[in-house]
């Protein structure tokens, strides 16, 4: 099985970049950490056959708060608009019928908390504006190597 995360970035990458899993950039969390036994490019045709009627949506920064088993993740939270939670959910849906597992299924669904990681290097304010028109599959083990991540596509809503 592959681990995957979905996520809105929010700064520029393109489809294969590399990053280390320390340094992430700014990204909003869509769908958190799985692992499915689906290929790359059948994990993708589920998510475009999932996303096939999305729009873009505005959603607002709201505040900070802390995340992690010991609350030490800082993190922006974002409003809950109805939109977002739709679009977690219905993407959720779609990853848990194709047997997808979650690392921690308390956080998807009921449990999902749409927010941005503060970044050592950039964050969002309350009252920032972010346009959710797009999502990253983003392979948290490229190459079998869990120190890196690599952006394998990205899907553009209409």
């Amino acid at each position: 099985m592959r681990r995957f995360v979905l996520v809105k970035m929010l700064e520029e990458l393109r489809d294969g970049d590399e990053f280390l899993g320390t340094h992430w950039p700014l990204h909003l969390t869509l769908v958190p950490n799985f692992s499915i036994e689906l290929a790359q490019d059948r994990l993708r045709d589920l998510l475009q056959r999932a996303l096939v009627r999305q729009e873009s949506i505005s959603v607002t920064a709201a505040g900070d708060d802390l995340f992690g088993p010991r609350r030490t993740v800082q993190v922006t939270l974002l409003q809950a608009r109805q939109e977002l939670l739709l679009l977690h959910t219905s993407i959720v849906a779609a990853l848990f019928d194709a047997g997808a597992i979650f690392d921690n299924p308390e956080y998807v669904n009921a449990g999902y908390r749409p927010h941005v990681t503060v970044c050592p290097w950039r964050r969002l304010r309350s009252g920032d504006e972010v346009v959710v028109d797009s999502l990253a599959i983003v392979d948290m083990e490229p190459a079998e190597d869990s120190s890196r991540r690599k952006v394998l596509s990205t899907l553009k809503f209409r």
